[in-house]
């Protein structure tokens, strides 16, 4: 996560940004389930239930400061959770 958030930092234009900030998404995201569903036994009966859909910070980001970037249009099209959320299906 450091290193996205420096390789942000370090991007020349807005398209590396668009990157950087979905993969700080992904990150994020990834984060949520380690700490409250995959570390807790009680959790992999229910995972359906469980792993339900957040509208993390930076998709928000990316939504409100990358939606004129090719890239933005590509995750839409690769990320089921990034285009609920586009589509106010949250």
């Amino acid at each position: 996560k450091s290193y996205y958030n420096k390789a942000f930092e370090a991007a020349s234009n807005t398209e590396q940004k668009a990157k950087c900030m979905y993969m700080l998404a992904k990150c994020e995201r990834n984060e949520y389930y380690n700490q409250n569903i995959y570390s807790r036994p009680d959790q992999w009966e229910n995972q359906e239930k469980a792993a339900q859909f957040i509208s993390w910070n930076t998709f928000k980001r990316l939504k409100n400061e990358f939606s004129d970037t090719k890239y933005y249009r590509e995750v839409i099209n690769e990320c089921g959770y990034f285009k609920r959320f586009v589509n106010g299906r949250n």
